[in-house]
């Protein structure tokens, strides 16, 4: 089985992109998705096809892509489905309806990804969804994310941290969305900004 499949070959249907094996990267490419696609998917080789057996898509990275929404459709950017040490980083995600980057797996646990420095820009739904009743372990997000909500609707949250066990951490990120992060009391999170009106705008400053 090779590294990346495209869309349509295998049994998991509706990406552009399929990584199920090690140490590999996908960067440089603009995915555009319609109401029924999504952009990148990297996990557990058994969750894909018969034939990718033990390949379970660790040390791999996602980055320099831009992923959009035709029209505030497409369903989510990337998905990080049971894989361990993925970044994903210098990305741009646009108007997706569903939102930007998933992570977890309801069969297999999610360790050590990394999520920072990309631009989720009038993204719907989540930014980042640590979803609930999956399995994520010792996930970061930032630093130098930035979230910034549709004019017309606000993100339902910026990083949801839905699942539980395993330290998540949201770090050093520009989160400009009404609705703001949420993650459960074990997760933690410092060294982040939120807006304010340019109207009554406030700035940071060094002595």
């Amino acid at each position: 089985k090779v590294a990346i499949t495209l869309a349509g070959e295998g049994s998991l249907s509706g990406w552009a992109f399929v990584i199920a094996a090690r140490q590999t990267s996908v960067h440089g490419f603009h995915i555009r998705c319609t109401q029924s696609s999504s952009g990148i998917y990297v996990g557990d080789g058994d969750n894909i096809d018969s034939d990718t057996t033990d390949q379970n898509a660790s040390n791999c990275r996602v980055y320099g892509n831009l992923i959009e929404g035709e029209a505030f459709s497409g369903k989510w950017a990337v998905a990080s489905i049971g894989n361990w040490s993925l970044n994903i980083h210098d990305n741009t995600f646009y108007q997706m309806l569903s939102g930007g980057v998933i992570v977890g797996s309801g069969t297999r646990v999610n360790v050590n990804n990394r999520i920072w420095s990309n631009y989720f820009n009038a993204v719907r739904g989540f930014g980042v969804n640590a979803k609930t009743g999956w399995s994520v372990n010792d996930l970061v997000v930032g630093p130098f994310n930035t979230f910034n909500d549709d004019i017309t609707t606000a993100m339902t949250r910026s990083c949801n941290f839905g699942a539980t066990g395993g330290r998540k951490s949201f770090v050093g990120n520009y989160d400009n969305t009404t609705n703001g992060a949420l993650g459960q009391s074990t997760d933690k999170m410092c060294g982040n900004y939120e807006a304010a009106g340019m109207n009554a705008p406030i700035y940071v400053t060094e002595d």
